[in-house]
């Protein structure tokens, strides 16, 4: 990672993806070390650079690209492809002062993290999910306004603050989104979504746009930069929001900074489940969600390719 201050011009992550896609695709080709070496090069001469500084222009997200991931994947497989049949690549890629961790922009590098626990620490156990659909680091701000929505008199709002770290007040108002895409980005409007009960757990919907009961409780909202948040954000990887909602009645707070979907629990799981079965049942059909759903949850058990094949059918059956 770059410093604080090197972060706030240059900032991305698709350009460190593109080595994972490539291990996994020398493991398939089994490569030799020297080839992944050579692969490793070739993947650092063709990786995307980092955007997300350019990604959200002020208080507006100007790309339908971010992190470019699809790219990323790309690029690590075609680098392991061409290390394959005999291309040379750098095979010094990551050391030195003009490794590539300078080349994306950081300006610190320690290697010992880079192979810390390397063969017994598998990060894949630590994905989360997305409870929302909008931005991770919005996910606190809607578990927070959920909490709220039980005791707010949402009709008698008068005015919502939204403190956060500095991430959230500088990058994530603005005005309204135009768009579905600029909707994930925006705190105050998705904050109007949860609090009216059209949560962005469902999705997000084009007609919530422009309706006159969501702008006007978007335009109450007020980002807020907490400076004492800062340091949990930087280094401890979580997402501290805290809001003061008042109505006719008087004021309501509440604090979130782990998004609950980024805890190990049979309620999230189940949480996991129904979100994966409302997305896919509506282009498999529900038997063929539900068979995709078993067979992904153990898929050590099953064949790649079995599960290829549900996913590539196509279902008339009614939901």
């Amino acid at each position: 990672m770059p410093t604080y201050e090197r972060a706030q011009t240059v900032f991305g992550f698709s350009t460190w993806q593109t080595f994972g896609a490539l291990v996994s695709a020398a493991k398939l080709l089994s490569l030799s070390g020297a080839e992944i070496e050579n692969a490793m090069g070739l993947a650092g001469a063709q990786a995307p650079v980092p955007n997300v500084r350019k990604f959200i222009d002020g208080n507006r997200a100007s790309s339908w690209i971010k992190n470019a991931y699809g790219i990323a994947g790309r690029i690590g497989v075609l680098s392991a492809q061409l290390a394959a049949d005999g291309y040379v690549g750098n095979r010094n890629i990551f050391d030195g002062p003009s490794g590539f961790w300078i080349m994306s922009g950081s300006d610190q590098f320690r290697r010992e993290l880079a192979v810390n626990g390397l063969g017994y620490i598998w990060k894949i156990t630590d994905v989360n999910f997305k409870a929302y659909a909008c931005c991770y680091w919005l996910q606190t701000m809607l578990d927070a306004a959920e909490s709220l929505r039980g005791v707010l008199e949402v009709a008698a709002v008068k005015s919502i603050e939204i403190h956060a770290f500095r991430e959230i007040s500088v990058r994530f108002g603005g005005a309204l989104p135009n768009s579905i895409f600029e909707a994930q980005f925006h705190a105050p409007y998705l904050a109007a979504l949860q609090l009216l009960d059209r949560s962005p757990a469902q999705g997000l919907r084009e007609e919530d746009l422009f309706d006159p009961k969501v702008i006007a409780l978007a335009q109450k909202v007020t980002l807020l930069h907490d400076p004492e948040m800062d340091c949990a954000f930087r280094h401890c990887d979580l997402y501290p929001v805290r809001i003061v909602a008042r109505d006719k009645v008087g004021s309501f707070k509440a604090f979130v900074e782990r998004p609950r979907a980024a805890e190990k629990s049979s309620e999230v799981e189940d949480l996991v489940r129904r979100k994966f079965l409302s997305i896919l049942s509506v282009k498999l059909g529900k038997q063929a969600t539900i068979d995709a759903w078993n067979m992904i949850y153990a898929i050590e058990n099953h064949s790649v390719n079995d599960l290829m094949k549900i996913l590539g059918r196509e279902s008339t059956e009614i939901c």
